[in-house]
């Protein structure tokens, strides 16, 4: 039997200056699952990233920190959408990043 995983889009978000956050998304974008890996679209990162809010700091405790190749799957209910431009990551090292999978 075969599965299929029929995901709407990826979406690749690299941190270009460290300390400033980065959203998922530039514009809203509702999803009903996500799953988010820690490593860009021309491979793995060299440090951590951090996942959180729009203040999202690694000293802070107030983020989900993931090293290179860590795999996120958000926890949602059946009816859950969450908007990815109100996540945001952080990196250790400028040009490190996440690929974003996600299902509307």
């Amino acid at each position: 039997m075969a599965i299929f995983l029929n995901f709407k889009q990826v979406i690749t978000k690299t941190v270009s200056t460290p300390g400033t956050a980065v959203a998922l998304a530039s514009s809203d974008t509702y999803a009903k699952r996500v799953v988010i890996q820690a490593g860009k679209a021309n491979g793995a990162n060299t440090g951590s990233v951090y996942l959180g809010d729009s203040s999202v700091d690694k000293d802070n405790n107030k983020c989900l920190e993931m090293s290179p190749g860590d795999v996120f799957v958000l926890p949602m209910g059946k009816d859950d959408e969450i908007n990815l431009a109100h996540l945001y990551i952080d990196a250790d090292n400028s040009g490190d990043g996440v690929r974003v999978l996600y299902w509307a």
